[in-house]
């Protein structure tokens, strides 16, 4: 099976080799950050409170550029979203599969901020694509997969050009508010 992110999106992976780690991992967060309701919906189906794990490795990504030269503090966070991890057969609806999703695209996240592997943030992006599949999927198991996963690039893109200007405090807020404004799998107008 061929990998969602390269299917649809290798100009993304191409752009994303030209961005520094420290631009890459803004635009990852981003990116990812937008699952944090699927990590909520999750603790409230299970009566967990898993979702702290996924926020607090979102705000200190984005926060901490001490975070991101640490390894030590980088090392605990990357053991304790593993942990943090729930098993499908123990969680086994479609919340316990999209948190699983979402923690591992976190992991994935500070290994890229670790080692700087390119291979690590395309994981990371894939396991919200796979994310985007199994909510579509849910609703009607003929969605468009293309359509889907377009948008999702779309807005990947979105957030990799919105760098195209040295990375400062108003370059974020902007990567946050493209990304705020597009929930995760939504069917609205495709992103140009």
């Amino acid at each position: 099976m061929q990998l969602l992110i390269n299917k649809y999106g290798q100009h993304i992976i191409d752009a994303a080799a030209r961005l520094s780690q420290r631009e890459n991992v803004a635009v990852l967060i981003n990116f990812i950050r937008r699952q944090a309701p699927l990590m909520e919906q999750f603790d409230v189906r299970y009566g967990e409170n898993r979702s702290r794990y996924f926020l607090n490795m979102v705000e200190l990504s984005l926060n901490g550029e001490a975070c991101f030269q640490d390894e030590q503090v980088l090392g605990n966070m990357l053991a304790t979203l593993d942990s943090e991890i729930p098993d499908s057969e123990e969680f086994g609806d479609i919340e316990g599969d999209l948190a699983q999703n979402a923690l591992i695209s976190a992991s994935y996240a500070i290994q890229y901020m670790q080692y700087g592997k390119l291979a690590d943030f395309c994981a990371s992006v894939e396991k919200v694509l796979e994310t985007v599949d199994v909510l579509h999927y849910s609703e009607n198991p003929d969605y468009d997969e293309r359509k889907a996963m377009m948008r999702e690039i779309g807005l990947l893109g979105l957030l990799v050009r919105g760098l195209s200007v040295p990375l400062t405090n108003t370059v974020l807020e902007n990567l946050d508010e493209i990304a705020r404004n597009a929930p995760i799998g939504a069917d609205s107008a495709e992103i140009s």
